[in-house]
């Protein structure tokens, strides 16, 4: 038999693993302190590093990202806009003339 047995089977539910994430995430609890009814915290901390090392944890987040938007009923990419008025642009640029990063120049200390 040439390359071996295959993966091993999975010891634990994998939703049992999903709910112990779940709750870390949700709880913000350490690893440790998972409660009992869950697969032993090493496991399912194992199970979230490899999600993490692939790269899933923000594919989730995305795909969760455009299940929402599509409940709400708006695009499944959101629109990005700008809203600025001419007095927050006037205050910034007379801010910025104020405040001088030269040593012994007047305005805001240092």
């Amino acid at each position: 038999m040439a390359g071996g047995p295959g993966p091993q089977p999975e010891g634990h539910c994998r939703r049992q693993t999903l709910d112990a994430i779940r709750d870390h995430v949700d709880n913000g609890v350490k690893w440790h302190a998972l409660p009992a009814d869950f697969p032993t915290w090493d496991r399912v901390c194992d199970f979230f590093r490899r999600w993490l090392r692939h790269g899933l944890r923000a594919e989730f987040h995305d795909r969760l990202c455009v299940r929402v938007r599509r409940v709400e009923d708006q695009s499944a990419e959101p629109t990005a806009a700008v809203m600025t008025d001419s007095q927050s642009v006037r205050s910034a640029s007379a801010i910025w003339a104020r405040i001088s990063l030269r040593p012994g120049a007047p305005g805001r200390s240092r």
